[in-house]
């Protein structure tokens, strides 16, 4: 079995999801463990249900995903074929927020205030 490793946006969903026992760091040790249901029941269902809730977010990752592309595709860009990025975002004096650590945006790599 593969090791799973928490990535950062992963860690940012579970932050806005808030459950207090679904941390990053508790389901990066459940997700790992080798529990079996003969051997250890109570580890193998916490396990389970460690699982059950990283396909969670798994799915919203996807979802967010989807819909930044969606938005995307609809983006101002430049002569260049690079994203303004300024299409989506409240004020036209910065990138939208979702713009920020695109690759395709003009800002991509540079430090930006705030």
């Amino acid at each position: 079995m593969e090791n799973i490793t928490i990535t950062e946006n992963q860690k940012k969903i579970i932050a806005r999801l808030g459950d207090p026992i679904y941390t990053p760091e508790h389901l990066e040790t459940w997700l790992n463990s080798n529990d079996n249901v003969f051997a250890n029941a109570p580890a193998a269902l916490t396990a389970m249900g460690a699982h059950g809730f990283y396909k969670a977010v798994l799915a919203i990752e996807k979802l967010e995903r989807s819909e930044r592309e969606r938005l995307c595709k609809e983006a101002e860009e430049n002569a260049d074929g690079t994203c303004r990025g300024y299409c989506h975002s409240e004020t036209d004096d910065e990138p939208a927020e979702m713009c920020k650590e695109c690759e395709r945006s003009e800002f991509h790599g540079e430090e930006l205030e705030g």
